[in-house]
């Protein structure tokens, strides 16, 4: 689980790098820097859970880390707002969503919370941030449209896999939306099928932020400089990946 983890962090890592570099170059089709600070904080909370792992774990640690996951969250649920270009009505919407999660730990403090955060923000955000990235990919030219497809696709299916907790109220507990049920009957943890996908999202849309560059810019020199580094941290994740 640690290793998971750790590769789980690093993937929502070069996805924020890979964010903050389209924030930073002439692509303003999309409000990068909202999935770059949803990348960056993701990222630490991956990270303190593999530290809980390691050192153990308490209520309160519980609690910091649910803070960085709904705030990972919230900037996610802002990324698919911002790309809907409404900008009076996102506030209001953003500050619903949040009361909407918030209920969750006024009927069952931080399991409510876990609960209202996944399916709520995580889940519908994702699914959002997933449908806006596959409308964009049709608007844009080939090949570097089919990459942020894929990263579409992936962010959506992503977003379901929060769907997935550890201790479901009522009904969910029964079925495979219960972690521990889910685990029983695929072998495996949720947490590694997250994994999987969270580096598949780093790779497309690494792809898709060099590609997109290289459209942009003809030096020669330039080009293939950019090709040395994206390969190079490509890799690098494969052989992280491996080496586990």
């Amino acid at each position: 689980m640690d290793y998971i983890f750790f590769i789980y962090g690093m993937s929502f890592f070069v996805l924020a790098v890979s964010a903050f570099f389209l924030y930073k170059s002439k692509n303003k089709d999309l409000p990068w820097l909202w999935l770059f600070l949803f990348g960056l904080v993701h990222t630490v909370n991956e990270w303190l859970d593999l530290t809980a792992i390691s050192i153990g774990d308490n209520l309160e640690f519980k609690f910091v880390r649910l803070i960085f996951l709904i705030a990972s969250f919230i900037f996610l649920a802002n990324f698919f707002l911002s790309s809907l270009k409404i900008r009076r009505e996102k506030y209001w919407l953003l500050i619903l969503w949040v009361l909407v999660v918030y209920l969750g730990w006024h009927f069952s403090r931080i399991s409510g919370l876990n609960f209202t955060a996944r399916y709520f923000l995580g889940c519908l955000g994702g699914l959002g941030a997933g449908v806006v990235l596959i409308w964009k990919s049709w608007k844009i030219e080939k090949p570097q449209s089919k990459y942020l497809r894929l990263t579409g696709i992936v962010f959506g299916l992503y977003a379901l896999t929060q769907l997935v907790i550890a201790n479901p109220p009522g009904l969910l507990a029964t079925t495979l939306l219960n972690q521990e049920n889910f685990f029983n009957f695929f072998k495996f943890p949720i947490q590694f099928l997250r994994c999987l996908l969270a580096f598949l999202l780093a790779v497309f849309l690494l792809s898709f932020g060099y590609l997109y560059n290289k459209s942009l810019v003809r030096n020669i020199d330039y080009i293939r400089h950019m090709r040395k580094v994206i390969f190079a941290v490509l890799i690098y994740l494969v052989l992280v990946v491996l080496a586990g």
